[in-house]
């Protein structure tokens, strides 16, 4: 269990090993979602083991209006990017969520596990754009430091959720090799579950146990905050 300003992240308990398609990423999508914070994504009943939509991304960049439905629905949307990280030396690394357009109110979440367990996930970043306040794009808040090794595989979660209207966001990182930050080759992360487009499900494992169901794995919990 893994807990973050009164957000608590659980995970069944389970044998993980080091797998999947490299150069992709599991992607999952929920639609008529109101609100555009990630919690109003994360209380929901089918969250996270019944979405919308399940597939796979090439890269740690969202676009949201590509998944609009009608222009009603437009933007009533969510979704959660995972997989595991590999870094391609051993340092210091520091992450964005780099916001480059922005016609909404949203919300962006990116978590990263200390190994390949999701259980050990700490939420790195978190960015809101609150609707009818700010349509400016934030600038890009940068994470602390975290020592990744070569060699090592390391679990992460992209989370959005937008409301009427257009996001297009990305996950990027400062390699120790690195000045700037740059978006993350396709070398360097793969899937945390395999995906069979023939059945249109998650093949078997224990890692798709932890991650998807059969029960709810993700809950919201309120706290004071102090």
């Amino acid at each position: 269990t893994n807990t973050d300003n009164g957000a608590t992240q659980e995970h069944t308990a389970v044998t993980l090993s080091r797998s999947g398609t490299t150069g992709q990423l599991n992607h999952d999508i929920w639609k008529l979602i109101v609100g555009f914070l990630v919690d109003d994504l994360r209380i929901r009943r089918d969250f996270p083991h019944k979405p919308t939509t399940r597939s796979t991304a090439d890269s740690l960049k969202a676009v949201f209006n590509e998944y609009a439905g009608d222009s009603h629905n437009r933007g009533m949307y969510g979704h959660r990017m995972y997989g595991v990280l590999y870094p391609p030396t051993t340092g210091d690394y520091s992450f964005i969520v780099e916001l480059t357009q922005v016609s909404c109110a949203c919300s962006v979440e990116f978590w990263l596990s200390t190994d390949i367990d999701p259980r050990n996930s700490r939420k790195l970043l978190a960015t809101e754009v609150p609707f009818m306040i700010s349509r400016d794009v934030p600038a890009a808040k940068i994470s602390d430091v975290v020592r990744l090794n070569s060699g090592s595989a390391y679990y992460f979660e992209f989370l959005e959720k937008a409301f009427d209207g257009m996001v297009v966001s990305e996950v990027k990182w400062r390699t120790p090799l690195e000045n700037k930050f740059v978006s993350i080759p396709p070398s360097s992360f793969s899937t945390a579950v395999e995906f069979d487009k023939t059945t249109g499900q998650y093949v078997e494992s224990p890692m798709a146990k932890a991650l998807l169901g059969p029960l709810p794995i993700l809950v919201l919990q309120v706290s004071a905050v102090n």
